[in-house]
């Protein structure tokens, strides 16, 4: 709640007491250590640390995630167990897919052709 009450009006959270400046760099450095262990998950779900090819097409995985939690396109109201339930849902898709035995290469059309219909 803090961090978005920084978003939205950076000086009344200042004038409220909030410490504005730690609070972001704080955010900042959690974002910077998930991303460090994001890029190490995925460079070992790879087994390689391509930076051409690791995490390819990923940001659409997330947006279909948050879409399947509920969350309009067009913005406004949206909710983190509704997106966690929507990731759940792309991750069991992801492993049936790889468990059924369709190559590697055509998951990401088979899961959107699935959530698309």
């Amino acid at each position: 709640m803090f961090v978005e009450s920084i978003g939205i009006n950076p000086a009344a959270s200042r004038v409220a007491g909030l410490h504005e400046r730690l609070i972001t760099v704080c955010v900042y450095g959690f974002c910077g250590l998930t991303a460090g262990v994001a890029g190490l998950v995925i460079s070992s779900n790879v087994k390689s640390a391509d930076g051409n090819n690791a995490g390819m097409l990923l940001e659409l995985d997330a947006i279909l995630a948050v879409v399947l939690g509920g969350t309009a396109l067009t913005g406004g109201r949206f909710s983190l167990a509704g997106s966690v339930i929507g990731a759940l849902i792309i991750q069991t898709l992801t492993s049936t897919i790889y468990s059924i035995g369709v190559p590697p290469r055509s998951t990401s059309s088979s899961r959107r052709r699935w959530c698309s219909s």
